[in-house]
């Protein structure tokens, strides 16, 4: 037979006394855990410039966040059972669209593990609302701003000011989708080039 006394006490600035539970228990079987604690909800701000690599802290002004930083303690977040979910705050968040992609695959994790994922914005555009696409929920400041542009992609075209200079362009390519010298030997996008272009918009 197994017995077991326990309590939870409660104070007021760490000091006064302020009431408790107490229990005892007592069976064949050996006992679990009495109480479990709640899982906790994470939370995370991002905004501004989230660099790369991690730099030297400056001598005015706070470091950067790096990259790497924040999606490891975001998949620590996720596989932590003491987390039961995480709330984003985002606004005019700074990085290229590749980090982007790689701290959304980070937060997806979350929902991967079951986790709700909640995010709250002030302000976003294009690359904002990209990250926060990977949550169950949405929320935006009443008088915030939520801007979204269109992507494009210009081309630009050097053959017709070579031919005023009397210069001819040689270009050896591997396959039709080896575009880089397009822009020395002819005035328009080739069909392979503008295939490229318009798969990765």
């Amino acid at each position: 037979q197994q017995t077991r006394l326990g309590g939870q006490a409660r104070l007021v600035r760490d000091t006064h006394y302020a009431g408790g539970t107490y229990f005892i228990e007592a069976g064949a079987e050996e006992f679990g855990e009495g109480i479990a604690a709640a899982p906790k909800t994470g939370s995370m701000i991002l905004k501004g410039d989230i660099v790369e690599e991690p730099r030297s802290k400056p001598l005015f002004g706070q470091s950067k966040r790096s990259l790497y930083s924040v999606i490891r303690d975001l998949r620590r977040g996720a596989t932590d059972p003491k987390i039961g979910g995480l709330l984003v705050k985002m606004e005019d968040v700074n990085l290229d669209f590749a980090s982007a992609q790689e701290l959304r695959t980070a937060l997806s994790l979350y929902r991967a593990n079951g986790k709700k994922v909640v995010t709250f914005m002030g302000e976003a555009g294009n690359l904002e609302y990209y990250l926060a696409s990977v949550s169950d929920e949405i929320y935006m400041d009443p008088f915030g701003l939520l801007e979204l542009k269109g992507l494009a992609a210009t081309a630009q075209f050097y053959k017709g000011t070579l031919d005023k200079l009397g210069i001819r362009a040689e270009i050896l390519a591997t396959g039709p989708h080896k575009t880089y010298g397009d822009a020395f030997v002819d005035t328009t996008l080739t069909d392979a080039a503008r295939e490229q272009i318009n798969w990765l918009l």
